[in-house]
């Protein structure tokens, strides 16, 4: 899809909206990644026009399933839903702070033309969150846990009250995690690959907490690694 079609689909029915992601950062821009736009709007806008319009569009919800997006972001600092046609992306948020501090993003990334897709996932991780680099050591000081006492992320659902990532060791671990976070008894738990969002915890590591680096959860749960060989952000 092209600017114009975005603007068919969004002129009106939100705050504002921006064309983001590798195509308008990198130069020269790639051809083969999705168009990312990062579009801000309100509890109104969402019920009267957004939503419906987005879901008579056909776009789907991608990444993390948040729930109701009034409910739920309205209400949640920096929290945002992705929703796909095609190969368009859209980012929605309902906090101006997120939308400044993506823009913001954006534009460094495009000034210091960050072609490689680690070191904009790294600046992003820090001007959204406040993350500092991943950057795993081994050292005399830092304890090296055994491989069946890592921790490990997993997408745990509670029926009629939700679902989320939680950090732990084991399956067990993870289901009373979850319960405990969500309220409700835990009917599923899949290892994921790397944490997503929404975060029920986060494990303090040696080096610090491991980003939400997922973010399509629910497609990739029952995986230890990343079944796809490009980055969602892409």
């Amino acid at each position: 899809m092209n600017k114009s079609d975005v603007a068919i689909i969004l002129q009106g029915k939100c705050l504002k909206y921006e064309l983001v992601g590798s195509r308008v950062t990198c130069d020269p821009a790639p051809t083969d990644t999705d168009q990312d736009v990062l579009v801000l709007t309100n509890d109104q806008l969402w019920a009267e026009h957004l939503g419906t319009g987005l879901a008579a569009s056909g776009f789907e919800k991608g990444g993390s399933d948040c729930g109701n997006q009034a409910d739920y972001m309205a209400n949640t600092p920096m929290s945002f839903q992705s929703f796909t046609l095609d190969d368009l992306n859209l980012i929605v948020t309902f906090d101006p702070e997120f939308y400044r501090r993506f823009m913001a993003a954006t534009g460094v990334a495009r000034h210091l033309n960050l072609l490689d897709k680690q070191d904009r996932v790294t600046l992003f991780q820090a001007v959204l969150y406040g993350n500092e680099p991943f950057v795993p050591t081994i050292a005399d000081d830092i304890p090296i846990a055994k491989p069946k006492e890592c921790v490990r992320a997993w997408w745990v659902s509670a029926k009629g009250f939700g679902s989320g990532c939680v950090e732990a060791f084991n399956e067990n671990e993870a289901r009373l995690i979850g319960a405990d976070k969500l309220g409700g008894e835990v009917t599923d738990c899949d290892q994921l690959p790397y944490p997503a969002s929404p975060r029920l915890n986060a494990y303090e590591h040696a080096f610090g907490v491991i980003p939400s680096f997922c973010f399509d959860p629910h497609r990739c749960k029952g995986s230890s690694c990343c079944p796809k060989n490009y980055s969602c952000t892409e």
